[in-house]
């Protein structure tokens, strides 16, 4: 992997899958990647995991359980982070036959359970995958940052298992209505009645980098928490967007779990300088401008993206405020959304690609 993979800390799920019988070693520092993984049947059992540290690990370690010959009593260790995502597979675990129970801080699935499941989704019914509601976040943004948009996303529900669908609720606030249809939501330009804005991103820190663009680009003050997780992303999230919004001139404080954005977005018309009615006459030469006119174009802003996905997409919408915005490493987006910058093209935004 990455350099940055080689960072991202994943000590807890190893010592929770070793504990369960698997054979992991660490090829270089202790609690990170890589890993040497050598295959090998589990037996399964009791095992505790911190749930503050990664909500995938828990969900990685219930999506295998029902193939643990004993099944897995997982006991989760201080309050988990992004619960939402934990309970989404917890859900669809329910959903495909698999007996789970919850009690406390205690998970139970039983073993063998992947074998002949009972339910009639697998056997004789069609499952369908709803839309993702994080990548829905970059639309909802583009929606808030136009003066009059109309944009409907197909397969997204109001009962959707995703803790990222409470992005009607945010958005409501940030300027953008949301009609729910029958398989898809309208969205819609509304009137932005607020001044400040601040949530706790605890169980949807996803969308937290999204909102905090947003929030610059309408000129917002903003405090965003519940971030720990941001942290040890594809990079340091936290981090990043401090640093690219400075570019455009915010002031932007930082903590371990917070953003804090004090000032509102460098308008279009400080940035030009205009030069109207300049007349140059060359003595030396016969060529003479009369009433010649050039306007200068506001900076291209550059945003580097750090090989994280939602780093680019987050910050594309600026481009409807600031005219041009060249993305670092665009290609980035197709971890979670190949189809962006096609996307993005498809209702009218000029996307230009250029490959190192």
């Amino acid at each position: 992997g990455s350099e940055r993979m080689k960072q991202r800390p994943i000590g807890e799920l190893v010592t929770s899958l070793k504990n369960l019988g698997a054979d992991i070693t660490y090829l270089e520092k202790e609690n990170f990647p890589p890993l040497k993984i050598i295959g090998k049947k589990l037996m399964g059992g009791a095992v505790e995991i911190d749930g503050s540290v990664s909500s995938q690990f828990i969900s990685a370690l219930l999506l295998t359980a029902p193939t643990f010959k004993n099944g897995l009593e997982l006991s989760l260790k201080n309050q988990p982070v992004s619960w939402p995502y934990i309970k989404m597979t917890l859900d669809i675990l329910n959903n495909c036959g698999i007996n789970v129970k919850h009690s406390d801080n205690i998970i139970t699935i039983n073993g063998s359970s992947y074998v002949n499941p009972k339910s009639s989704i697998l056997n004789h019914k069609s499952f369908r995958v709803e839309s993702d509601w994080s990548s829905a976040s970059y639309w909802y943004s583009i929606c808030a940052l136009s003066k009059n948009a109309v944009i409907e996303l197909s397969y997204l529900t109001p009962d959707s298992l995703q803790a990222d669908s409470v992005l009607p609720q945010l958005y409501n606030q940030l300027g953008v209505e949301t009609m729910f249809k029958e398989k898809s939501i309208v969205l819609s330009n509304k009137q932005l009645n607020i001044q400040e804005f601040s949530y706790d991103f605890i169980n949807c820190p996803d969308i937290a980098q999204t909102i905090a663009v947003t929030c610059f680009g309408l000129g917002l003050k903003a405090t965003l928490t519940g971030l720990k997780t941001l942290k040890v992303k594809e990079t340091d999230r936290i981090v990043g967007l401090k640093t690219e919004l400075e570019k455009f001139g915010a002031t932007v404080y930082v903590t371990e779990d917070s953003i804090e954005i004090q000032e509102s977005r460098v308008k279009m018309q400080d940035s030009r300088c205009k030069i109207r009615d300049a007349r140059y006459k060359m003595q030396d030469t016969r060529c003479k401008t009369q009433d010649a006119r050039f306007e200068m174009q506001a900076p291209e802003f550059s945003i580097e993206t750090y090989n994280d996905h939602r780093m680019a997409m987050s910050f594309a919408p600026l481009a409807l405020i600031y005219n041009t915005l060249s993305i670092q490493n665009p290609e980035v987006v197709t971890k979670s959304y190949p189809m962006f910058w096609d996307d993005l093209k498809s209702v009218g935004f000029s996307v230009n690609s250029h490959s190192k």
